[in-house]
């Protein structure tokens, strides 16, 4: 019988076009170069070791030390009719690649034939080869577990932290790699040439662009202008036209890097300093080991160039300014005394949880620097399970922010700047904490009569309702709180209705303005409201905004104190002191009088017959509002009477009822009433019954 794969199968066909590409003109076929191979005791060709090396000392700084590492065991080979297996069945043999120079291996497990650069720098290729090596039995131990301690901690080679790899460097050294590989000659400048010419394009652009807006003027011109004004940057030239006066072109530049430097100054503001992390309610939402560190083993504090990096074991380059947190014994250490992992930098707030507990689990085990008491505590706690509470993690971002701290990243520093920073003061007390020292007893806070909130009001109100009541202060409502619109007739009241106001904001704009119809109301809608308002104020300051956050949490403990129509009892309290003992009022109405004397007396100083003239004015003007006001309150009563007498005449209409299908009718049924209009003058559709009934508010 016939062995082998028949003619007309797929490996037949395969077969026959391999031996027509490998034969000559004359049909000859022409051997193939193959790796020169030793046989072995037991029959199979082993490959000669090629002992070029891969890797050179220039390519340190273009990948990681680990990887720098792995491509050190690694030497150039060519394929054999052994590897073409799997994906490298259709490789020529003689196609180069790289293998273990340790164990030689076999295709896919120690021979690698990438097809193209791009899958040579695939991290999967380099994360194959580097499995391979550290498992490879060949391989000597003290590379492997050099290998094993570089990936894990990041370190280099000499016991230190790995520094970053330079940017776009993987791309530089893979293009090496595999010019080295299939042998050809390294083109390092391939890629600069071409942004070279990108940039060319983009100002050869710039450049006709700026010729087409100036075309009108001639080039004799143009050289002049160029020769007697002073050059501008690079920026300036880019986004300004040509001007018509040289002062206009020295001018506009200068102006403009004014504001963008004053801009970023304001932007990239940061303060320095160091503070604890422990709250006061840390005990109702964190375990006791969460709470020791807060308060005994662990600070947050600005980072400068002079504190070092010593302990901090991961790879991203902080920048001056960014807040870090650290081991308050281990800052005392010497700088080459300090152990690795007693300095952490966090990304964001919800990443203090995290950082925090990496610190317990692996840093305070091992503190060398830490004192006998403290590690007899942390021992003792440590076994004690931690309380599993859902807006644990969120207490952690409140009461961070609560110190001032906050997501900006900091000026500068590499990946255009990470992690986090001080946007205050951090030793100067919170909203929050001046609360917590006035109900210690520390402090006594004075209040203007425009601010509702009273001393006396201590613990009838939880402190975020109190912080936020001092948000506010006693107003009026006037002729610029008037809303046009749908449904404007419900939101307007009476000129001089009372009302709240945002402290901020009010004297900029009409928003943050609420005038409640009830204690009810204030009591169910406006606190809401005002609470919103503040947390998207633009001029309410950050340490009030989050200080209102932070006291959400502890709103929630002092809720289940109070009674249960704690709420009610204030809010009417409130609205009390804003309608009934009107004592902002006064204030208000001194302080008018005061000015309105002020202005009479400087006017009969300046001159007397326009002086007059103009406080005639003035007055006659005030009597017209006072009657126009008087007038409104006519025109409510007129309008409230008016709809009562409609609905008399509803209840007494005979066709009414019979339209109601026999309905019982109202009580008031009796009462008749008087028509003002004769029934000779009245015309049809004249009655107070028709028409359909209209709400008033007042």
């Amino acid at each position: 019988p016939l062995e082998g794969p028949s003619v007309n199968s797929k490996e037949g066909r395969k077969k026959k076009e391999v031996k027509k590409k490998s034969s000559g003109p004359g049909g000859v076929e022409i051997p193939q170069e193959e790796e020169p191979t030793t046989v072995g005791p037991f029959g199979p060709p082993i490959p000669v070791i090629d002992d070029r090396p891969l890797v050179f000392e220039e390519d340190k700084p273009l990948i990681s030390d680990y990887l720098y590492l792995t491509l050190e065991q690694m030497s150039p080979c060519v394929l054999m009719e052994a590897d073409r297996v799997g994906c490298y069945k259709t490789r020529k043999v003689g196609f180069p690649g790289l293998a273990c120079r340790h164990c030689v291996g076999q295709a896919g497990c120690g021979r690698y034939f990438p097809a193209s650069e791009g899958s040579l720098s695939q991290t999967t290729t380099s994360q194959t080869i580097m499995n391979h090596v550290r498992n490879c039995r060949r391989c000597p131990v003290e590379i492997r577990e050099s290998l094993e301690i570089m990936k894990r901690a990041r370190m280099g080679p000499d016991g230190k932290r790995a520094d970053k790899p330079k940017h776009g460097g993987r791309k530089v050294f893979f293009h090496r790699l595999w010019c080295r590989i299939q042998g050809m000659p390294i083109e390092d400048e391939k890629s600069e040439t071409k942004e070279k010419k990108k940039r060319g394009r983009k100002n050869a652009s710039k450049k006709s662009k700026k010729k087409n807006a100036g075309g009108s003027d001639s080039e004799n011109e143009k050289e002049d202008k160029a020769d007697a004004v002073p050059k501008l940057t690079e920026s300036s030239e880019e986004t300004e036209t040509e001007p018509e006066s040289d002062t206009e072109v020295v001018r506009k530049p200068v102006a403009r890097s004014k504001n963008r430097s004053s801009a970023k100054k304001a932007t990239n503001k940061w303060y320095d300093g160091c503070v604890r992390l422990t709250k006061l309610d840390d005990v109702h939402w964190l375990s006791d080991i969460q709470r020791f560190a807060r308060s005994d083993l662990v600070e947050v504090f600005s980072w400068k160039k002079q504190d070092g990096l010593e302990g901090y074991t991961a790879r991203k380059e902080p920048a001056e300014g960014q807040v870090a947190i650290r081991c308050v014994f281990c800052k005392d250490l010497k700088a080459e005394d300090r152990p690795a992992g007693c300095l952490v930098f966090p990304d964001s707030l919800s990443s203090i949880h995290s950082k925090v507990g990496d610190m317990i689990r692996l840093h305070f085990n091992s503190c060398p620097a830490m004192t006998e008491e403290a590690k007899e505590k942390f021992k003792a706690i440590r076994g004690i399970g931690s309380k599993k509470v859902d807006d644990s993690l969120q207490y952690w971002i409140d009461s961070a922010r609560d110190l001032g701290l906050s997501n900006i990243k900091p000026p500068g520093g590499a990946n255009n700047g990470w992690g986090i920073t001080f946007r205050r003061n951090p030793l100067s007390p919170s909203p929050s904490d001046e609360l917590d020292r006035e109900a210690a007893g520390a402090t006594t806070p004075t209040f203007s009569k425009s601010i509702l909130i009273r001393s006396e009001d201590k613990g009838l109100c939880t402190d975020q309702v109190k912080l936020l009541m001092r948000q506010v202060k006693a107003c009026a409502f006037q002729k610029s709180d008037k809303r046009g619109g749908p449904g404007a007739r419900g939101r307007d009241r009476v000129i001089g209705f009372p009302g709240l106001s945002c402290r901020h904001c009010s004297s900029k704009s009409n928003v943050g303005r609420y005038f409640p119809v009830s204690a009810k109301n204030l009591t169910d809608n406006t606190a809401n409201s005002i609470l919103a308002h503040m947390s998207g104020c633009n001029r309410c300051p950050e340490p009030v905004k989050a200080s209102l956050v932070f006291l959400s949490h502890r709103a929630i403990i002092q809720k289940a104190e109070l009674s249960g129509s704690w709420k009610k009892a204030f809010f009417k309290k409130i609205w009390d002191r804003l309608h009934v003992e009107r004592s902002w009022n006064e204030e208000d109405e001194s302080d008018g009088l005061d000015d309105e004397e002020a202005s009479v007396t400087s006017e009969e100083e300046s001159d007397d017959e326009p002086g007059n003239a103009e406080g005639n004015t003035m007055s006659s003007d005030s009597e017209d509002e006072n009657e126009d006001a008087s007038g409104d309150n006519m025109d409510v009563l007129i309008k409230a009477a008016a709809i009562w007498l409609t609905e008399q005449d509803q209840v007494n209409d005979p066709g009414a009822r019979n339209r109601n299908n026999g309905k019982q009718p109202s009580p008031l049924s009796g009462f008749k009433r008087s028509s003002p209009v004769s029934q000779k003058g009245k015309k049809r559709g004249s009655s107070l019954t028709s028409g359909k009934r209209r709400r008033v508010h007042f």
